[in-house]
């Protein structure tokens, strides 16, 4: 009789929920799903690869509850992902391009009158 009434609540609040919350939270759920269902011997976190790290990093950016629909890994190592993808970021960002190299101060000085 309570799994009834937990099913008839549960079954209310997702209706009343907006769309694009459950639309997220099951696309969320599916993936641990995928995720486990893997043919590997490795454990679950082991078995991540970059593409599954992405979508908890986007999840973390643009749903507020992503922290419930967490089974395998903790929101901390989320958050670490989401900043170590930061670094690789602006490491790539500010990268040396290559291109005429720095003319030292002795050229510049014979080139001042040039100006």
């Amino acid at each position: 009789m309570l799994e009834l009434l937990w099913l008839l609540i549960t079954t209310v609040l997702a209706w009343v929920r907006p769309r694009q919350d459950l639309v997220l939270e099951n696309l969320l759920l599916r993936h641990q799903l995928a995720v486990l269902t893997r043919p590997t011997r490795a454990r679950p976190h082991a078995r991540l690869r970059l593409w599954d790290k992405l979508i908890w990093i986007l999840a973390r950016r643009f749903c507020a509850g992503w922290r419930e629909h967490l089974a395998f890994v903790t929101p901390d190592t989320v958050v670490r992902w989401h900043r170590q993808g930061w670094r690789l970021f602006w490491r790539w960002k500010s990268r040396t391009r290559g291109g005429r190299p720095h003319l030292s101060p002795g050229v510049r000085e014979l080139m001042a009158p040039w100006d």
